[in-house]
């Protein structure tokens, strides 16, 4: 019984550092596409932007998205987003956008 303890044991060791290595990966990776796009002029803002899910899911949120290209024709304007991926297939991806979406193409205003 000692033996069978100890792999689960081991086994929850491993299922939980790799959620805290995919939680690195993912929360690293957005944060380099945010600077780039700060970098490159644009205005982005993300308000509660932020990872969740333990130990199960890769829940990846944000309370609403605004986005503007520098030069000021590009944009989008939305709610709440939200990205899922079960952290044994981290490969499928489910979005969530918001039912209301403002798309600004070339100075042209979409309501979505």
């Amino acid at each position: 019984m000692r033996w069978l303890i100890g792999i689960f044991a081991v086994f929850v060791t491993l299922w939980c550092g790799w959620w805290f290595a995919g939680r690195y990966a993912i929360l690293t990776g957005a944060d380099q596409v945010i600077a780039d796009q700060r970098a490159a002029g644009a205005e982005l803002d993300l308000p509660g932007f932020g990872l969740s899910g333990f130990p199960s899911r890769f829940d990846l949120s944000v309370d609403s998205i605004s986005w503007r290209d520098p030069s000021g024709r590009n944009a989008y304007e939305g709610g709440a987003a939200f990205a899922y991926a079960m952290s044994w297939k981290p490969w499928h991806l489910v979005f969530w956008l918001p039912d209301s979406q403002v798309v600004t193409l070339d100075g042209q205003v979409l309501q979505i």
